[in-house]
């Protein structure tokens, strides 16, 4: 079996990669730009690549894949935005200097809270660059989906409809 560090190597200065399922090893094939699409390789580079965006920002910050979900907690609605959009820029920033591209087309915000708390019809808007990032009632992630109130009720809605 091959180690990762000789992976990387073969990689990094023979531009080249091969495949082993069971017994069965394929030919040397070359790589011309990036890495295989879906490799366990790629991931890891990237996740090593990006690592310090944890300790880069005054927010709490879950990383999952190729997804970053960056958590902000506030007791008003005003500071709770102005946070949010200084950890954007700081990200903006950051992203920018690693050559790396945010995407706030596929980004939304979500706030959440008690069913008690008073909704906010004008609430600012967060941004990632000169983007907005819109606003949602419900957010999936890992496969959950959560409401603005931490209810079960989409998420047991879309599971029902999945299963018929």
């Amino acid at each position: 079996m091959l180690s990762l560090l000789y992976i990387i190597c073969l990689l990094m200065l023979y531009d080249v990669l091969s495949a082993q399922l069971g017994e069965i090893m394929s030919d040397l094939g070359d790589i011309h730009t990036g890495l295989p699409k879906g490799s366990i390789l790629g991931l890891f580079l990237f996740l090593v690549y990006i690592k310090d965006i944890v300790a880069y920002h005054d927010v709490r910050t879950i990383l999952y894949a190729y997804d970053t979900t960056i958590l902000q907690r506030s007791t008003g609605i005003v500071e709770l935005y102005a946070k949010g959009n200084t950890a954007l820029s700081k990200l903006h920033a950051w992203s920018s200097y690693n050559k790396l591209l945010a995407k706030p087309a596929k980004s939304f915000s979500i706030i959440f809270k008690s069913p008690q708390t008073p909704v906010f019809f004008c609430s600012p808007d967060l941004g990632l660059g000169l983007d907005t990032i819109p606003q949602s009632s419900s957010v999936k992630m890992l496969n959950i989906t959560l409401d603005g109130h931490l209810s079960w009720h989409d998420h047991v809605s879309h599971v029902c409809k999945n299963a018929y």
